[in-house]
This record gives structure tokens, sequence and C-alpha cells, in this order.
């Protein structure tokens, strides 16, 4: 039987049935169970997430990476990389400021991807700080293969009602982030921060 017709009409729009699971040991007899059980799909996410590399030494990194993914069939490696740029970084490509491009993140992953031949699995996992860059430097990363977005603890403002809030440009970029289907989560210490 063909993937969604055992369920609905042709033009409901809720046709295909599945089941997302943790990659564990067990992930064989989930598999068959859920699918002889009349699911047409099940989700395991196979994804790693990375620490940043140091922008003076990540060729190596680079390297060990790479070799990784050219051995690796379907684990995503998603690596991380701070949402920042430089101000003192300019806009032309001069080849004088070599150490000021490598202050911008942007400029980092580019290199580290170039270094890892653009491998597909290959992707981003921005971290969001407390104060952003311009508009045009966001705007270099939606084109940029980004699947989480990790939002700090110290972005989070007070709002009158004393509620935790992202401030407007915090919440614009989250709502892009969104509308591109990219994961959002926050990462810090609940306990120190007084909005918490």
């Amino acid at each position: 039987m063909p993937l969604g017709d055992a369920r609905g009409s042709k033009g409901d729009s809720a046709r295909f049935c599945g089941v997302e699971t943790v990659f564990d040991d067990n992930v064989p007899n989930i598999f068959s169970f859920n699918l002889n059980g009349g699911f047409d799909f099940l989700v395991v996410p196979l994804a790693c997430l990375l620490p940043t590399p140091k922008e003076t030494s990540f060729a190596n990194y680079a390297k060990c990476l790479n070799q990784i993914l050219q051995n690796s069939n379907n684990m995503q490696f998603w690596l991380r990389f701070p949402l920042k740029k430089s101000e003192n970084v300019t806009e032309t490509r001069n080849p004088d400021h070599k150490d000021e491009a490598q202050n911008d993140s942007w400029e980092l992953w580019n290199s580290f991807r170039l270094l890892c031949e653009y491998h597909s699995q290959l992707s981003v996992a921005l971290d969001i700080l407390s104060s952003l860059p311009s508009a045009s430097s966001v705007g270099r990363w939606l084109g940029e293969p980004v699947r989480a977005a990790i939002v700090s603890t110290k972005s989070f403002l007070t709002n009158a009602m004393g509620y935790p809030c992202l401030s407007k440009c915090h919440q614009s970029m989250t709502a892009t982030f969104f509308s591109r289907s990219i994961q959002i989560t926050s990462c810090g210490d609940f306990t120190d921060s007084d909005i918490w």
C-alpha cells in the first residue's frame, strides 16, 4: 500500500501518521513495531551539536570533522557559532584585514565549511547573545544551513508585568527563524537571573 493511502481522503491534509522517538539501542524494535502497527513513518533525529571552533586554530578541527563527515551516512553535525560581528570589521574584502575578518562569526563559519568541502551534513546552531549585530549581518546567516538558534538567558529582559521577554529586535529575529523552521531553545543559568 502506498504511503498515506490507508488514512483519510485525497483532500485530507492529515493523511500521514507517524511517530517520533529518541535514538537508542531499541530503535530497530521501535521501527518494526510502529511501521507494522500502521504508522507511515518514524522520525529518529540524528544530529550532533559540536562546540564552537577556536578562532586561532580551527583548521585541524575542520580536518578531523571533514574526515568524519566523509565516513558518515546520515548523521547531521550542527556547529555552534555565536551571532556576532566585530564593529571594526570592514565591509570590503581587504587582504590586509584578515585578523579583523576572523572576528566575524560568519567569516569563521565560511572558512570552516570551506575546509569541510561544503559538506551537506554540516549545519549551524547559532548562539544568540544579548547584543545583536546589524540586520545585514543577521541576514547573511539566513542564506546558510542554520538548523537551531540557542538563545542565552542573558538576552531576556523584564517586561512591565515582571515577566521575562525578548527585546523587539530579538523577537523579530526569532519570528524570522520560526518562519524558516529553525529550532529555538534557551540556554544559560536560570537561577542567577533576576527575571526568572
